[in-house]
């Protein structure tokens, strides 16, 4: 119902207050300050529970329950109850989130965050299969830093780190789509 409204908007400043520091907005309608009454007047709103839903820390959404036939004062037990489905709501985005970050980090190097070796044979024995039924050619290059070890002794590992992601980021540059570039 309010997805893609502005937090600039009047009556979002002050929920969004309230809601990242976890609190949860319940009112009937006409007990709210005037310029959040004409907005749920319009919608024909008598009174609403608002919980918020944070996810590691940080106020990801929330959920809002409307009673448009009566006027309704929400419990502390159906406050309770949504604020328990915002809890589960954010246990499953963690979770997802974590699982996404784990995945990501099997499949690319920590420091240049490039494909690593198992995500690059994988694409490479893609990419042999799709050359040979196209039959089309396929090129392979693989780059070496000389004198890599030098610069790590002589300047110190953070410059040569530093170095690495320079690299790796001028080679995407270059890259056409379908292209891979990985730290092997």
């Amino acid at each position: 119902h309010r997805h893609n409204q502005p937090y600039t908007n009047s009556h979002f400043k002050r929920w969004y207050h309230l809601l990242t520091d976890e609190k949860a907005i319940r009112s009937l309608t006409k007990d709210l300050p005037e310029s959040e009454q004409s907005i749920f007047r319009e919608d024909g709103v008598l009174s609403t529970l608002v919980v918020p839903i944070i996810v590691n820390h940080q106020f990801w959404g929330f959920i809002e329950l409307h009673q448009c036939a009566i006027e309704y004062e929400w419990s502390p037990q159906e406050e309770s109850i949504v604020f328990t489905m915002a809890a589960s709501i954010s246990a499953a985005l963690q979770r997802q989130q974590t699982e996404e970050i784990i995945h990501h980090q099997a499949f690319h190097d920590a420091l240049t965050n490039l494909p690593n070796r198992i995500l690059f044979n994988d694409r490479l024995e893609l990419a042999l299969a799709s050359a040979r039924r196209s039959e089309q050619l396929l090129a392979v290059l693989f780059m070496d830093l000389d004198r890599f070890k030098t610069i790590n002794d002589t300047l110190g590992h953070s410059v040569g780190d530093a170095l690495l992601k320079d690299v790796a980021h001028r080679l995407e540059s270059c890259l056409r789509d379908g292209d891979t570039v990985a730290r092997w």
